[in-house]
């Protein structure tokens, strides 16, 4: 059954998805890593879990369990993201 309130739409060229422990969803579409989760009535764009620049050929996504963090394939490299407080930061 789809639960349409659990939707994500208006995506481009999606690539890859995960869904870590706290139910969000993380999408490669592009070259961008968009991050929804939902607010209690419906799944919404997440701009502090969201990584709009810095990836230039994004294939897939993992998320640390029980936390924000993530790990992406970005070409032939694996970029380590970690949640500040306030915006994901690429941890070289």
């Amino acid at each position: 059954t789809e639960n349409p309130a659990l939707s994500v739409s208006n995506l481009g060229n999606s690539k890859s998805v995960a869904v870590n422990s706290s139910g969000n969803i993380g999408i490669i579409d592009s070259t961008e890593l968009k991050t929804y989760s939902f607010d209690g009535s419906q799944m919404s764009y997440n701009s502090f879990l969201s990584i709009t620049s810095g990836l230039n050929k994004p294939s897939s996504i993992a998320f640390r369990p029980n936390s924000n963090d993530m790990i992406i394939a970005d070409g032939q490299e694996i970029k380590y993201y970690g949640f500040d407080g306030s915006s994901m930061v690429y941890i070289p």
